[in-house]
Order: structure tokens, then sequence, then C-alpha cells
């Protein structure tokens, strides 16, 4: 994403669908996420490495939301 990062881009997304999903991937912890205010709630964070099982339960948890 050339010019952009992940906290721009998903307000920019959110700014025209209010009611989008988003959900963090990162090597680093969520606490790091919190501390830099990147995840706001709303957000779903999942730690990388993941399996396909936990995406498909973050995926699930973040639409039922």
């Amino acid at each position: 994403m050339p010019g952009a990062n992940g906290p721009e881009l998903t307000k920019q997304l959110i700014a025209r669908r209010p009611d989008l999903k988003v959900i963090y991937m990162s090597g680093y912890t969520e606490e790091t996420f919190i501390r830099q205010g990147v995840l706001t709630p709303g957000l779903a964070f999942l730690h990388k490495p993941f399996s396909s099982d936990a995406l498909a339960r973050k995926i699930r948890e973040s639409l039922d939301a």
C-alpha cells in the first residue's frame, strides 16, 4: 500500500462504510497496537502466526459482534 498504512486505510474505509468489520493481523502483540492507539473499540486483532481455524473463529466473532 504505497503512501498508506493499515490504520489510515481502515479510517478511510470505515468513513465510507461505517458497518465495516475490521480484523488487524500482525506479528506484534495486541498490547503494542493498543499502546500505539491503533486498536480502537470494535476492531478485532489476530496474532500471527495463526491457523485457519483461528482465522475462521475470529471472522465469526467479528461478524457476530
